[in-house]
């Protein structure tokens, strides 16, 4: 348990994510587990945050979406699914992340590298002007 979360506190520290630091922290007092630098796990290389937050494809879609402040609604729309599958998704990401605001969720994918540019709608040609429509 104490190589886990010294695993976990180290990924955190290296994502920023002080709010998660924070969090393993408290879940080791309450284990009463005895965090000393020599219990240390050796680091294995700098994984990526995506990879630390075990975010599924679509879960780092709609945080890609969230960067770019989109509303549920929003989300459903480019994602083609409704406005509540998008908030359980976003709920899921937050809870992955160890937030409980979509901003510090789009904070730390920012700090992370991740961009809001994951997905993006193709845009819809506005009607032809002039002359009529005549649909067969």
């Amino acid at each position: 348990a104490v190589t886990a979360i010294l695993g976990v506190i180290d990924h955190a520290e290296t994502m920023g994510a002080d709010r998660f630091r924070d969090r393993a922290l408290a879940v080791a007092r309450a284990g009463r587990l005895k965090l000393s630098p020599r219990s240390r796990p050796a680091p294995s290389g700098a994984p990526t945050p995506i990879g630390l937050w075990g975010l599924s494809n679509r879960e780092r879609e709609v945080l890609a979406l969230v960067v770019d402040g989109r509303t549920n609604r929003q989300i459903g729309d480019a994602l083609f699914i409704s406005d509540k599958t998008a908030s359980v998704h976003v709920t899921h990401v937050m809870d992955k992340l160890g937030v409980s605001h979509r901003t510090e969720a789009a904070i730390l994918a920012v700090r992370a590298g991740i961009g809001g540019d994951a997905v993006r709608e193709e845009p819809i040609p506005p009607p032809p002007t002039g002359g009529t429509t005549v649909l067969r």
